[in-house]
């Protein structure tokens, strides 16, 4: 939405952008893409397939997948995109370390923006320790280990989700959670959205309202 006021355009942001990104290749940036995808939560653009989604439900809610090597290399469409997101999706794997680098990366990325934290092949935990998997204690200690490398970037331990590692998965552990806290997070960005168009549009109209009333008087 644009609105004019003299010489000057003032524009009132009406768009959501997310960001799936990760700091190493292969831990499933598109695994988790076309779940969300698969499970009719996300369709895939005509121009950027299978690296640009949109809401099913809301196609100004727009959904990037950033490449780890874009990411890595400081690449300036890449860059601009996460700057530009509201929400940034971190996908590592359960056993993902962050060097200093990754840190200083994930510091910038993260400021002034949700993070979530998407932990991947969750199954593989339990698959290695030939245990159920729903082991609420096993679950709990592999959130607890992400929480301690990487809870500097989060304003909340729920913002971890441990995922499995395809379609047979969904069902399981936090996925289904994921899509819903997406859902609220982009309420909450839109009615805060809403309200700044407000002001910023009532910043244009009501001068203009009085200067109109002035003339009349006058």
């Amino acid at each position: 939405m644009t609105l004019h006021r003299s010489n000057t355009l003032i524009e009132i942001k009406d768009k959501i952008n997310i960001s799936i990104m990760s700091t190493d290749s292969k831990v499933g940036k598109s695994m988790l893409a076309h779940l969300l995808y698969q499970t009719n939560f996300m369709n895939r653009t005509a121009t950027l397939r299978n690296k640009e989604y949109t809401f099913v439900n809301d196609k100004s809610i727009i959904v990037r997948r950033i490449s780890a090597k874009k990411f890595r290399n400081n690449n300036s469409d890449a860059q601009q995109w996460i700057t530009k997101s509201d929400i940034v999706l971190l996908v590592i794997r359960g056993n993902s370390i962050p060097d200093e680098d990754q840190i200083a990366s994930l510091r910038d990325s993260s400021e002034k923006k949700m993070l979530f934290i998407v932990g991947t092949h969750i199954n593989d935990i339990f698959v290695n320790n030939k245990i159920s998997d729903n082991n609420e204690e096993i679950l709990s200690l592999a959130k607890n280990i992400i929480w301690s490398r990487f809870g500097q970037f989060l304003t909340d331990k729920n913002h971890i989700y441990l995922i499995g590692n395809g379609y047979n998965d969904i069902d399981k552990w936090d996925f289904s959670r994921l899509k819903d806290d997406l859902i609220q997070q982009c309420i909450i960005i839109r009615t805060k959205q809403t309200k700044e168009s407000i002001v910023q549009a009532s910043e244009y109209f009501i001068p203009t309202y009085f200067l109109i009333q002035y003339f009349l008087i006058s």
